[in-house]
């Protein structure tokens, strides 16, 4: 651009006319303006309207930074707002999470307790209808197991559903539980029914049993 101007600059004086004076007047007449000097000037002014066009989309553009500039921080707040907000709702997820998982670990625990209590119940109509007999080899079998609780059971079954009460059956049973407190570490309990057995049933293989017990127990 100075490169230009120096140029026109040049161009303009050398293109010029010579002074000429009229009568000792001071008066100068210039010869008319070359060709080259006039398309120079016509490219400067060019080139001015052009560095105002430029200035004039700089500025424009600077006005569009600057607008995005704003957008961009406003973008940049709601993204950290949404950002927050979806943070707030993950962790109130997780929350609900964590109570399902325990209310399913309840239900749990709860349905394993009524299956128990339920099979407790089957187990009790099934006792009711077994007959004397019936308890008495399912104890036998418990006894035989070492099932000292549930044998002890079987056999109280039988003894509320014998009819005799005076057969070795009987008087074995009875013996059989008092082994079974005996073994289960209720000794008292234990003692009653040895007793029991060599009262009422002293001429039976069970009294004898019964008394070797209560002679060895401490």
């Amino acid at each position: 651009m100075k490169s230009l101007i120096l140029t026109f600059v040049s161009l303009t004086l050398f293109g010029c006319g010579n002074l000429k004076l009229r009568d000792g007047n001071t008066a100068t007449t210039y010869k008319k303006e070359s060709p080259q000097v006039t398309a120079l000037r016509q490219q400067v002014a060019d080139l001015k309207a052009k560095n105002l066009s430029y200035e004039e989309q700089f500025r424009i553009s600077s006005g569009k930074v600057e607008e995005l500039e704003i957008m961009n921080r406003r973008m940049e707040d709601s993204t950290t707002k949404r950002l927050g907000e979806e943070s707030q709702e993950l962790q109130a997820y997780k929350e609900s999470v964590s109570e399902l998982v325990a209310e399913k670990k309840r239900l749990e625990i709860e349905v394993l307790r009524l299956k128990e209590e339920n099979a407790k119940a089957n187990n009790a109509v099934k006792a009711a209808k077994r007959s004397a007999k019936e308890h008495l080899d399912v104890g036998n079998d418990l006894f035989d197991d070492k099932k000292w609780s549930e044998a002890a059971a079987e056999f109280q079954a039988f003894r509320e559903k014998s009819n005799n009460k005076n057969n070795e059956d009987y008087a074995l049973s009875t013996y059989k539980i008092g082994v079974c407190f005996q073994e289960l570490g209720l000794n008292k309990e234990a003692r009653t029914f040895y007793k029991s057995v060599v009262a009422k049933h002293n001429k039976t293989k069970a009294s004898k049993f019964a008394q070797y017990r209560l002679e060895n127990m401490k």
